[in-house]
């Protein structure tokens, strides 16, 4: 069953998150202080592109969206319509936004010859600090997997950054991969910080770290 709605009326604006009881208590917004950042009407710091959603009503009444999920923020739109903005599973580390986290920190695109923005993305500290600690906890959760295939093969596993990047269209950025038999790729040397972690996450192996409820993420939003 399709439970995805269309027609809101949220595409190319910021919009602050109203959270819900669960909010406190989750893995996604347990930081009080991100929480008071993102909240605030003023700082409007989510950047919101869509068209399709789902409604608070539709999704509690759906039981198996509101068994699996918990509802953490909501979003209204421009028409006034309501419609569910995060959401984060009760027993498994599945996450998921209707916003766009990764704009604040990344895109800056302008129309050709103007400086007027393609979208209406926020760039102030708060917006820029939100966007760092979702991506921090998004890391975090990756770093848990101990199933990895990394062997340091910087000709296997070269960072992106060592690719040739063109523009694409507004605001793309388009990484020429080449065949990996045929090409070396230049890698960057690692880093004695590079190399400690490197060290302490083998020494590790399989033991898991519960970020999931009560830990504090190291990374505050300024208010001001």
């Amino acid at each position: 069953m399709n439970t995805m709605q269309s027609g809101f009326d949220s595409w190319n604006i910021s919009l602050p998150l109203s959270f819900t009881e669960m909010a406190s208590t989750s893995f996604l917004f347990h930081d009080e202080t991100i929480r008071a950042v993102a909240a605030d009407v003023s700082k409007n710091v989510t950047m919101n592109n869509h068209q399709n959603g789902i409604d608070p009503a539709s999704f509690q009444n759906n039981m198996a969206l509101s068994s699996m999920f918990d509802m953490l923020s909501t979003n209204v739109d421009r028409k006034g319509r309501g419609f569910v903005s995060s959401m984060e599973a009760k027993f498994y580390p599945f996450y998921g936004v209707q916003f766009h986290p990764e704009k604040n920190n990344f895109e800056y695109g302008t129309y050709p010859g103007t400086d007027i923005p393609y979208e209406a993305i926020h760039h102030s500290s708060d917006a820029i600090a939100v966007s760092f600690y979702m991506a921090q906890l998004f890391v975090d959760e990756a770093r848990r997997n101990t199933q990895h295939v990394y062997s340091g093969d910087v000709e296997l596993f070269p960072s992106v950054w060592s690719y040739e990047m063109r523009s694409g269209v507004d605001f793309e950025q388009i990484f020429l991969i080449p065949n990996i038999s045929t090409t070396k790729v230049e890698q960057y040397p690692l880093n004695a910080d590079d190399v400690t972690r490197k060290n302490a996450i083998g020494k590790r192996g399989g033991e898991k770290k519960d970020l999931r409820k009560g830990t504090k993420v190291s990374l505050r939003a300024s208010i001001g």
